[in-house]
């Protein structure tokens, strides 16, 4: 037997007595008998004082009994909560034994701790939010395995026990249990992070009907604490409650989301002057939620003792603004509310977008900020400030008052912190919605909202994300939100492939080369290249927080590197018009950048290409004659997947193909192919020499996935080339309404007049449009050539015509 033994038996008869008359209805026949108690008092006050009666002496006995009834009642409640609490507190934690949860497991174990475990409410809420269903759950029950008694579990013998601990140990121990996860497709990390929201979840729960304990009874204020502090009537009038600005106002305590912050936060406010604040961050990203957490410990005593007792009153702006729009009227209540929070000396004011407030103050000729100076250096008055890092760094910046003001910025949350989020606020909708989130539905919610929605920023649009998801799957009956539910909402909202790979998508994917290869002539080492990397992209193991894709396309002009760009957006993104074209030529100038990313009062192309066609390739032509600066974004670009426009906003680049396409080294890739050396062996060394030129640094160069190079094309492959080249002017002719016939000698022609390794295809369709166009050309003018009619083509027709 374990050394928790004799601890566990403490539990029996707390344990027993909830089997009897669980803590549910404790509670109800309480409540029954006080009600009573209270009715009867009220009966026998009645029948007594006011209309004398014989009924007097009923009502007296019944309350007697009801009385009596509560107090036996509500003392086995006493006694319950000795045991149900007993080492909930931190500070109350012992070396060893166990929380009551795992000690009413083993209780119910009977040799199969197992089941009791799955059978215990935190045991099949964690299985249920793992993904499987009742179903799943009594199959495993079914199943043929060894029973585990609690003396066999190998637990710690000086460490106290809670209910995740010992589904850690069931997990190592059980190997029926631990296959039956694992089949469902759940890994240790998974079982972990389930395991602990489960458990962090009970112990919110237990602390907020844990009303006697020290951090609930320090909420309670004194009456005469209030008294000591003045009243800012006016600005009551015009203020609103911080909770209700706040977007996650009901976060668990110990969430450690923006934990750094708060703290920093109750430093500057603190302070015996100038203790102001200013918070900047995108809207969405919790800035007000932060201002609630320091409210919250300010309120249970656990913040800056210097803070103790301060309020937050969040400004109205938009009412003041409404009410008074007359200089003198603005001028003299703001006043009023600032001298009025100041004698009050227990006042947190917030204005919110305050350089909004300020620009509004000055269309009616009033200087907001020399109002509120003044007070910046007040002793009993702080203040605090919020902004979006453009407004803040083109308007408020440079202002001289923020040497009083300390700014603070707020980054969106990570992964983590947002994960935690979604955790502490989902159980609403679960009962809204009649649904349960699953961890690996969460956790692909997190991902996909960081990864698949272009707009807002991170916890806010994970919450959207999840407030659609939860709404979908209410409406469509789902009793479980699963990662495959949230996958494919995603993948119908967004339109981008996420999830599973379906059978057309397979099929494209393992014959990628081959659809490539029905518009792109020879280049078999780039489309080899190529494919290989879509398809790890695809099958998710390539590098999340990059580009899906990216390749600097190098070779001479007219062999197909703007063709396969285009080809590659045809066949995986499915139309051409998902390739996104930048000519980097118009790069080359001092505003490069500014063109680029913007600048405060308009957005820059690559900003609106990007939230607007996020899913697509975005095709960079000439990528040398870009400036030094244009090259150092894009560094940034293929390393982290985003980058920070001039507006502060982020862009995601990470569902977007990356092509560069460069003529940096033709001279080296010609000379090779012409003294017949394969270019594979000489790669490195014609990368070297670009570097050498100083055409593109290492680093950008090793930021791409791969480095394509693009051979001269060859007879046989410019003849293919002309025949594509005819058929596009045959398609051409058939939608004006006529029809040419070639023969094989019009493609020979073409091909033969065309060639050069220099320029590749390009002069080919020169040859096209001199002569042969010319000629259909003629013939169409002069009439002899009428709609429904062919014409045929033979090289001799085509040399009388040079």
């Amino acid at each position: 037997m374990n050394k928790q033994a004799p601890e566990i038996l403490l539990y029996t008869p707390a344990i027993a007595l909830e089997q009897f008359l669980n803590r549910r209805w404790q509670k109800v026949i309480t409540s029954a008998f006080l009600i009573a108690g209270v009715s009867s008092v009220a009966g026998y006050t009645y029948s007594t004082y006011i209309a004398p009666s014989e009924l007097a002496g009923t009502f007296l006995g019944i309350g007697a009994i009801s009385v009596s009834f509560l107090i036996s009642v509500s003392l086995l409640r006493f006694f319950h909560n000795a045991f149900y609490y007993r080492g909930f507190g931190t500070n109350e934690r012992e070396a060893i034994g166990t929380t009551y949860e795992v000690a009413r497991i083993f209780y119910n174990a009977n040799d199969d701790v197992t089941g009791a475990f799955a059978r215990s409410p935190q045991g099949y809420e964690t299985l249920t939010r793992l993904g499987l269903t009742d179903k799943d759950i009594e199959t495993f029950f079914l199943r043929d395995r060894t029973k585990l008694s609690v003396g066999a579990l190998p637990l710690p013998d000086n460490q106290y026990i809670t209910f995740r601990d010992l589904g850690l140990v069931l997990f190592e121990t059980d190997v029926v249990y631990k296959n039956t996860l694992v089949e469902a497709g759940v890994t240790a990390e998974i079982y972990f992070n389930t395991l602990s929201w489960v458990t962090r979840r009970y112990y919110a729960y237990k602390n907020e009907k844990r009303w006697w304990s020290k951090e609930r009874l320090s909420n309670l204020t004194s009456i005469g604490r209030e008294w000591s502090y003045g009243t800012a009537y006016l600005l009551n009038r015009f203020s609103r409650a911080i909770a209700n600005n706040s977007i996650f106002s009901n976060l668990i305590n110990d969430n450690a989301y923006a934990s750094e912050k708060v703290e920093e936060i109750e430093i500057i406010l603190a302070r015996s002057r100038e203790s102001n604040v200013m918070l900047v961050g995108e809207p969405g990203v919790g800035k007000m939620d932060i201002l609630l957490r320091v409210a919250e410990r300010i309120k249970r005593k656990v913040s800056h003792p210097n803070l103790n007792d301060r309020r937050f009153i969040v400004l109205d702006t938009d009412r003041i603004l409404a009410q008074f729009d007359s200089k003198q009227e603005l001028e003299r209540t703001f006043l009023t509310m600032l001298n009025q929070a100041e004698r009050a000396g227990n006042v947190i004011l917030v204005i919110e977008n305050i350089a909004g407030f300020i620009k509004a103050g000055e269309s009616i000729a009033v200087d907001i900020v020399a109002l509120i100076e003044p007070y910046l250096g007040a002793q009993d008055l702080n203040i605090v400030f919020t902004e979006t890092p453009n407004n803040y760094h083109h308007e408020i910046e440079t202002l001289s008052v923020m040497q009083k003001i300390e700014t603070v910025y707020v980054e969106p949350s990570s992964l983590l912190g947002t994960e935690r989020l979604l955790q502490d606020i989902v159980r609403n909708y679960e009962i809204k919605y009649q649904t349960v989130l699953t961890y690996p539905g969460l956790q692909a919610i997190t991902i996909d909202a960081d990864r698949y929605v272009p707009t807002g920023v991170m916890p806010d649009k994970a919450i959207d994300l999840m407030v659609e998801i939860m709404g979908a799957a209410g409406q469509a009956g789902a009793t479980h939100v699963t990662e495959d539910f949230v996958q494919s909402y995603v993948r119908q909202k967004t339109g981008i492939p996420v999830g599973p790979i379906e059978d057309t998508e397979r099929e494209m994917l393992l014959g990628l080369e081959d659809k490539l290869h029905e518009r792109v002539v020879g280049q078999e080492a780039a489309i080899t290249a190529i494919s290989s990397a879509m398809r790890r992209a695809r099958a998710g193991i390539q590098d999340a927080d990059r580009p899906m894709g990216s390749f600097l396309f190098l070779g001479p002009t007219g062999v197909g590197k703007t063709e396969t760009a285009k080809a590659l957006a045809s066949v995986f993104f499915g139309s051409e018009n998902a390739m996104l074209r930048i000519d980097m030529s118009e790069f080359s100038g001092f505003d490069a950048l500014e063109r680029l990313l913007g600048n405060s009062h308009t957005s820059g192309i690559i900003s609106d290409m990007m939230q607007e066609h996020q899913y697509a390739v975005l095709l960079l032509d000439e990528f040398e004659k870009a400036t030094q600066g244009v090259h150092d974004l894009f560094l940034q670009i293929l390393d982290e997947g985003r980058f920070t426009d001039a507006r502060g906003n982020i862009v995601n680049m990470r569902n977007t193909i990356v092509i560069a396409t460069s003529n940096a080294g033709s001279q080296f890739i010609i000379r090779a192919v012409q003294n017949n050396q394969n270019l594979t062996d000489i790669k490195e060394e014609i990368i070297r020499e670009i570097i050498k030129d100083g055409v593109y640094r290492p680093e950008l160069i090793n930021r791409f996935d791969g480095v394509i190079l693009f051979e001269p094309l060859g007879h046989t492959e410019q003849k293919t080339v002309a025949g594509y080249l005819m058929k596009e002017l045959q398609d051409r002719m058939r939608a004006k309404g006529y029809n040419l016939d070639f023969s094989d000698d019009i493609t020979k022609m073409v091909a033969e007049e065309g060639y050069n390794p220099e320029f590749g295809a390009r002069p080919m369709r020169r040859v096209i449009q001199d002569h042969i166009e010319e000629a259909v050309a003629r013939k169409i003018i002069a009439g002899s050539l009428k709609k429904g009619e062919t014409i045929r083509l033979s090289a001799a027709d085509i040399t009388t015509q040079k």
